[in-house]
């Protein structure tokens, strides 16, 4: 008699017409129904674990204690007591949605084609593909002449004869 109830039970459908199998453990929805509707009804803050709680997990599944990771009871009055936030965290997400985000592949500057590692950065700091590399095809607006002046200068510095003639 118990198995006729059990395969009933089981081949019941969800009471909310998901088209999964409803349980008896769960008011005859099944469990992401139920997991719903209990968020739902009890719309709390996101749980957050105290110390106590993850340290006991974290022996749990490795076997072993471990003395840096035991929580100390002089250092925590209660076991749910919240952390600090601190102002660094909230810092940098405001900084991160002002910002946008770079691009996971490098493109080129003017036809925006994924370059990849064959990409050519030019001397104006701009990064670009096999046809926009030189700098007449991107109008580019580093003064070659003036760096090429400035490096003549440096490598050949100016050669002045002595005032007083040697004998």
């Amino acid at each position: 008699m118990e198995d006729q109830d059990q395969t009933q039970s089981a081949s019941r459908l969800c009471r909310q017409g998901c088209g999964y199998f409803g349980h008896a453990i769960f008011d005859g929805f099944c469990s992401q129904c139920h997991k719903r509707l209990q968020d739902e009804k009890n719309p709390s803050e996101p749980r957050v674990s105290s110390s106590q709680e993850i340290v006991s997990k974290s022996q749990s599944f490795n076997g072993r204690s471990s003395p840096e990771l035991t929580p100390d009871k002089s250092s925590n009055d209660s076991p749910n007591a919240e952390f600090p936030t601190s102002d660094v965290v909230e810092d940098t997400s405001t900084a991160d949605a002002s910002e946008p985000k770079p691009s996971k592949h490098p493109r080129c500057l003017m036809c925006n084609k994924r370059v990849g590692l064959t990409g050519f950065t030019c001397r104006c700091g701009g990064l670009f593909c096999t046809v926009h590399r030189y700098s007449d095809a991107h109008q580019c607006q580093f003064d070659y002449r003036e760096s090429g002046q400035a490096d003549i200068r440096k490598a050949n510095p100016q050669v002045i004869s002595s005032k007083i003639n040697k004998i």
